[in-house]
């Protein structure tokens, strides 16, 4: 997504109309170019759209101080016809923690700390999910809430800028299970670990505010 012409965040598509992000994505601006099956933002084909936004939510104890509820919605135009490249994204919801798991997360952004800008095609990396406890010791506990799910990439792999927003996916259900929220100041190459919201802590609010069924 480009905010306002002049940033760059990933989002997940979860239903033809909605969209969610980081509130440190959302906050503060006020138009969003989507672009929906991408692979190659250098070779877009006609399989890509691009959608704009007709309203945002950004959740009403988000705090930019600490990043905690770093999430928000985006409201599209027009609903979304879904393709082979398009489909929404199943949400978790429950207890479960997911300590231990495998899951993945997705985005265009820098490839390393020396980049200057987003890379143009999509790029993976798995991350081991680890205890809050442990991530606290990387963040402190002020970061690092019952809301926060942290991941922890092999050989200094990690999300870096411009994946903020994007979603992190349990490698075995396939559900989205957190939001790129924030990463170590040493970099993101440091071997530090991710921070992300936890989708399921605000899988209510979710549905209050789009009527989308989590189960």
């Amino acid at each position: 997504m480009y905010l306002d012409d002049n940033a760059f965040c990933g989002g997940s598509l979860i239903s033809t109309r909605w969209v969610l992000t980081a509130a440190h994505c959302a906050s503060g601006v006020s138009t969003f170019e989507v672009y929906l099956g991408a692979v190659n933002m250098d070779a877009r084909d006609d399989s890509v759209l691009v959608v704009e936004t007709r309203s945002k939510i950004v959740h009403p104890s988000y705090s930019s101080l600490f990043l905690s509820n770093d999430i928000a919605l985006l409201n599209l135009q027009q609903d979304v016809p879904l393709s082979a490249s398009i489909q929404p994204v199943l949400l978790a919801s429950g207890s479960n923690t997911f300590e231990g798991a495998s899951a993945r997360v997705s985005g265009w952004g820098k490839v390393s700390d020396a980049s200057t800008w987003i890379s143009p095609q999509l790029k993976y990396v798995d991350l081991s999910i680890i205890s809050n406890n442990v991530c606290a010791q990387s963040f402190g506990s002020y970061m690092v809430r019952a809301s926060t799910i942290c991941g922890l990439g092999s050989s200094g792999r990690s999300a870096c800028n411009g994946d903020s927003g994007g979603p992190l996916v349990d490698s075995s259900s396939g559900r989205q299970i957190g939001i790129v929220s924030f990463g170590s100041h040493l970099g993101c190459e440091s071997g530090s670990p991710n921070g992300f919201a936890r989708v399921s802590s605000f899988a209510d609010w979710i549905s209050q505010n789009t009527g989308l069924v989590i189960a």
